[in-house]
């Protein structure tokens, strides 16, 4: 089986920019048919999906920071949302695991950021991929073979 690459962006050695999609795909496939909630909704009210995601967002979050951006400051998981084509979104989680938000980006400002910042590629091992999970699945793995459109 070959792994996907994940291509993610350093900006100024303390901001590290990846997609959502790379993070957490399962978000994207858990809210998929309910127009009501977007990504990461969990953050802002209570999400009616309930499958534990905060728990493998920390694990893989934390990973990241001590494995792979040793000296990023704020980890961006950035996504498009149709309620605001000229923007993106971004969940930001921040180095002290401090509560994590939603925010939503300039997209001038985040062009200037990949444009200035440096690209990087790495292929996360199983230990990343099953962070945070049981033995019961969050979802079928089949779900995360649907095509998505997203930044």
């Amino acid at each position: 089986m070959t792994r996907e690459q994940i291509s993610y962006f350093d900006f100024q050695g303390h901001s590290v920019f990846l997609p959502l999609r790379f993070l957490y795909a399962e978000c994207l496939v858990l809210i998929d048919g309910s127009p009501q909630l977007y990504p990461l909704a969990c953050f802002n009210r209570p999400c009616p999906v309930m499958k534990n995601c905060p728990d493998v967002l920390a694990h893989r979050v934390n990973y990241l920071f001590d494995k792979i951006v040793p000296n990023a400051e704020v980890i961006y998981a950035y996504f498009k949302h149709p309620d605001r084509p000229r923007s993106i979104r971004a969940g930001m989680f921040r180095r002290d695991l401090s509560e994590p938000k939603t925010i939503v980006m300039n997209l001038a400002a985040f062009n200037k950021f990949r444009r200035e910042g440096v690209t990087y590629n790495w292929i996360p091992p199983d230990e990343f991929i099953f962070m945070g999970g049981s033995d019961s699945q969050i979802i079928p793995a089949t779900n995360l073979l649907i095509k998505r459109s997203d930044v």
